[in-house]
């Protein structure tokens, strides 16, 4: 490019020179956005899927759902929350708008912000996401996690 860059500028003068340069501080642009956008990419993994299956054969997704089985598992399980409607466990309180297991509301346990937890349930959530129950608490802080019934959990 600079031998044809010399070769304009000589025949058409300034001119030219501006279009150089304009090519230049384009190609320079589109390499500095590569390179952001490789510095900032997320590193996207295959995971086993936890609900999918054909045959004997594995099939591989962009799943992130988790089972609570793994460590690092929220204290809770999707499936063994209920419907909603009466506490989840020890300590939970109903604190809201609406009745138990409604959408207006939550299950809370613990008084000061520092170490409650807090249990939401989403049971009528329409897909892609589904059915669910939203937690929060020191451990999983905003905007938390959902723990799913089919005993699988992820981040939001």
């Amino acid at each position: 490019m600079a031998g044809g860059f010399a070769l304009e500028f000589a025949t058409l003068g300034g001119f030219t020179f501006a279009l150089g340069v304009t090519e230049c501080a384009g190609l320079s642009l589109i390499g500095h956005g590569l390179s952001v956008t490789l510095h900032h990419a997320q590193d996207i993994s295959l995971q086993k899927s936890s609900n999918v299956s054909y045959g004997n054969n594995e099939i591989w997704t962009l799943d992130k759902r988790v089972s609570s089985d793994e460590p690092g598992s929220p204290p809770h399980r999707g499936d063994q929350l209920g419907n909603g409607t009466k506490s989840p466990d020890r300590g939970y309180e109903w604190k809201g708008s609406g009745t138990p297991g409604s959408s207006k509301g939550n299950w809370v346990r613990g008084n000061r912000k520092d170490t409650q937890e807090v249990l939401h349930p989403d049971l009528n959530h329409k897909p892609p996401i589904g059915p669910h129950w939203d937690y929060e608490s020191p451990s999983f802080p905003k905007p938390g996690v959902r723990l799913y019934p089919d005993g699988t959990w992820e981040h939001k």
